[in-house]
């Protein structure tokens, strides 16, 4: 019975985010708002594998952060880490350069958009460019009347990474707050300045 208990534990944490296992690092999400980023870059069988990580809460309604996250022509107007945005609609497919420090990667996303009641996800997968094969999911959950929790995972597995130096040296999960944050920012703003919602 108790072997029965530890094995279930073990499954419910491995579908749980390491931000989340973790009491202390959730709290500071949930109280001193707090965005949570972790980029990691290991070895294995002569392939490098990435894997990106990020959470955080923000104050406006699921549904209003739903349609703003999903309003991709306006993302370089949020913050010069988004260039050349190029949405089609009707393949939901989506070309984006994203970069920072002088350095821009072309990714040509491939969307899978999901919505439910109380959680809805958006799955992406890099089909051309140097990330090609990269994936990833945006996940937002409704926390409370007017918060939302918003999480993205990526992972790329390849030769290499194909990432300068100098960004690694910057420190990735530091460009991955600053991008976060101004994203947050952003769709706050315009939900206070939006007449059109309670």
């Amino acid at each position: 019975m108790k072997f029965l208990l530890y094995a279930c534990i073990l499954i419910a944490n491995a579908n749980t985010p390491f931000w989340k296992q973790k009491e202390a690092v959730y709290q500071r999400i949930v109280e001193d708002r707090a965005i949570i980023v972790s980029a990691n870059i290991t070895s294995e069988n002569e392939q490098k594998h990435l894997a990106i990580v990020s959470a955080g809460h923000i104050k406006t309604p699921l549904k209003f952060t739903w349609k703003k996250l999903l309003d991709f022509k306006h993302y370089d107007q949020i913050t010069d880490h988004f260039k050349d945005v190029d949405y089609n609609p009707k393949k939901q497919e989506l070309f984006i350069n994203v970069g920072a420090l002088g350095y821009y990667a072309g990714l040509w996303l491939k969307l899978n958009p999901s919505e439910g009641s109380a959680k809805n996800t958006l799955a992406w997968k890099c089909y051309r460019g140097a990330f090609k094969g990269m994936n990833g999911t945006l996940t937002i959950e409704k926390y409370g009347i007017k918060v939302t929790e918003i999480s993205m995972q990526a992972d790329f597995t390849g030769k290499s990474v194909p990432i300068p130096d100098i960004l690694l040296r910057f420190g990735l999960e530091l460009i991955g707050k600053q991008m976060a944050s101004k994203m947050r920012n952003y769709i706050e703003d315009s939900y206070k300045n939006d007449t059109s919602v309670d």
